[in-house]
């Protein structure tokens, strides 16, 4: 499947909770990618998504799957008002914080 994602798809989107372990969410990344190649497409141009329980919300955890593991979107799963509060004052400002020191 993910080599049909790497040929044709717009995104991947794996749980967090499912993977066994970051070397997989790695290894898929790295199929997607090789597919691609193969199939004279961008990897770049393949979402890269994330499944995230709210307990996963750290902004430093975030950050490390963005830039360590090429996650570009976060999906997190709930609809606490409390929760969704917390991650749009705090926990996504201070992600983007240290992923743009990163990068800088």
């Amino acid at each position: 499947m993910l080599t049909l994602v790497g040929i044709a798809a717009d995104g991947w989107l794996p749980t967090l909770s499912r993977l066994d372990s970051m070397v997989q969410l790695d290894d898929g990344n790295a199929r997607i990618d090789d597919a691609a190649n193969a199939a004279g497409r961008q990897p770049s141009s393949i979402r890269r998504l994330l499944n995230v329980g709210p307990a996963d919300t750290a902004p430093e955890q975030l950050a490390d799957l963005a830039l360590g593991h090429g996650i570009g979107t976060f999906i997190v799963s709930g609809d606490d008002p409390h929760t969704i509060e917390r991650l749009g004052d705090t926990v996504l400002p201070a992600t983007r914080a240290i992923v743009a020191e990163a990068r800088a």
